[in-house]
């Protein structure tokens, strides 16, 4: 990293520079409401998680006036922070392009009117079309409030730049198309399917689409077409 920094500033050999970063990332918090069964969250269920303080974004705001973009998530849902209101209105002030991972679930009624005047784009994480896999991969999460968000956030802020999020893996995949037409319903622009990410302590190695492969190829292959 200082190898990249000094080409762009070679005044420093140490990796201090004379310029701010235009796009960073400021995780809210690392709690979740979900114990989703690709993600630490199933088996660390909270454990040692905290917000972000109110004095790490005052140490912060004298970068926001150099910054365009500004996003709010980490390993947790970030509209789960008791101060990420506050801490919105911080980055907001300064005209920001604030964006942010979230599965849509636990939106504060504040937020609302943020997500429609503040924000200019939104990541959801949706990683089943029915209630069953839904709900079977998401898990303490409610299908029906998810779609019920999913409208609310449609009709209250129309012209915000949204995608959809899905991770593939074993229990979803004939499902993929029906996830870019939920998509589609939504008034959603695009949909991204990323690669399922193994991890030894959850034992999901037989979730892996590459155990798959035909069947992905084709439901992909249908994905596509009904996206087009």
């Amino acid at each position: 990293n200082n190898e990249k920094i000094r080409a762009y500033d070679p005044r420093e050999g140490d990796g201090t520079v004379g310029f701010y970063p235009r796009y960073i990332q400021i995780e809210q918090t690392n709690r979740c409401n979900a114990e989703c069964i690709m993600c630490n969250h199933f088996y660390l269920e909270n454990r040692g998680c905290t917000d972000l303080s109110a004095e790490v974004v005052a140490r912060l705001e004298h970068i926001l006036p150099y910054c365009t973009t500004v996003m709010l998530n980490g390993d947790g849902e970030p509209f789960l922070s008791r101060q990420v209101l506050d801490n919105i209105e911080c980055y907001a002030k300064y005209g920001v392009a604030i964006g942010t991972n979230t599965n849509l679930t636990v939106v504060p009624e504040k937020a609302w009117y943020y997500l429609a005047h503040y924000f200019q784009f939104l990541n959801i994480s949706c990683d089943g079309a029915t209630k069953e896999t839904y709900e079977l991969i998401r898990k303490n999460l409610s299908y029906e409030s998810f779609i019920g968000n999913l409208k609310r956030l449609q009709k209250e802020a129309p012209d915000l730049r949204r995608n959809l999020d899905c991770v593939v893996m074993k229990q979803n995949i004939p499902e993929l198309p029906d996830i870019v037409r939920l998509a589609a319903e939504h008034g959603i622009s695009s949909v991204r399917f990323q690669r399922l990410g193994v991890n030894p302590l959850i034992g999901n190695e037989p979730d892996r689409p590459e155990y798959y492969h035909g069947l992905v190829q084709e439901k992909l292959a249908e994905a596509e077409a009904v996206g087009r």
